[in-house]
């Protein structure tokens, strides 16, 4: 687990933070959370972990965090559990530890429905699901919450955008949504590869890319009336250098096999949904 990045100004969006927040389940998700939280501002004593090995014992101690004693310690200190387990894990590890009332559960694991999570962990708390990307640890996650609860929103609030859902089935298309942040990825990673295979220098590379994507996301969300089109006919002008490029890609189909690869993602969700009932 890596330290957190420098601290952000951010401390309006910690008001309605519970007093301790528990993570249970220290992996890849649980721990951007916790880097988020710490670089947002949130003091250290405010969050409690479960135990996960010496790579969670070594950050802790390093960053002055609290480690459980196990799952049921952790729920017995923590006002929030952020349940952040493997998905197939994720109703078993909440059966049978101590809930309460006034205690909020919100689940990060995709596939698992309140409904189970509300017959493992029984009546006490109050259950919401959340869907935030591993981007919250610099305060850029795209989180989608259900229900609209204040606790839940709370919680994600420090980490980026909330984006409340109307149902617990937008769920589905919201995970098959979130491929687009690992796809991403892939497109910064293969252009910034092209430039830097062409001659410039790859650090450099690296940073205009990714910063071209930046501005670019930043701009479409600022003007959401526009459809991507429009943006696409602003820029790629009758001769341009732009054209080119749009006119090398159109043929080979890239839209359409761009939205089959989220087809697939909501498919594969949908199983998973509904082989865990």
């Amino acid at each position: 687990m890596t330290a957190p990045r420098a601290s952000r100004s951010s401390t309006p969006a910690l008001d309605g933070l519970p007093g301790r927040v528990g993570i249970l389940g220290v992996g890849h998700m649980g721990g951007a959370l916790v880097r988020g939280y710490l670089a947002a501002g949130l003091a250290p004593e405010r969050l409690v972990l479960s135990p996960r090995g010496a790579e969670t014992a070594a950050f802790s101690a390093a960053h002055g965090l609290a480690v459980a004693a196990d799952n049921a310690d952790l729920v017995a200190r923590a006002d929030a559990v952020l349940l952040c387990v493997r998905p197939p894990q994720a109703v078993e590890s909440v059966a049978g530890l101590p809930w309460r009332q006034g205690q909020t559960l919100v689940s990060t694991c995709a596939g698992s429905s309140i409904a189970k999570l509300r017959e493992a962990a029984g009546e006490a708390p109050t259950i919401a699901r959340a869907m935030p990307m591993t981007s919250c640890e610099i305060g850029l996650s795209p989180t989608a919450i259900y229900p609209d609860d204040a606790t839940a929103a709370a919680l994600m609030a420090p980490l980026g955008l909330v984006e409340p859902l109307g149902s617990e089935a937008e769920f589905a298309l919201v995970t098959a949504l979130a491929v687009a942040f690992t796809l991403t990825h892939d497109l910064i990673g293969r252009t910034g590869d092209w430039a830097a295979a062409n001659g410039l220098d790859p650090a450099a590379a690296r940073r205009l890319t990714a910063t071209h994507f930046e501005g670019a996301a930043r701009i479409m969300a600022a003007n959401p009336e526009r459809s991507g089109d429009s943006f696409v006919r602003g820029l790629a002008t009758k001769g341009g250098v732009a054209e080119a490029a749009y006119e090398t890609l159109r043929p080979r189909a890239y839209g359409e096999a761009w939205g089959e690869a989220f087809d697939a993602a909501l498919r594969r969700i949908r199983d998973l949904e509904d082989r865990r009932g």
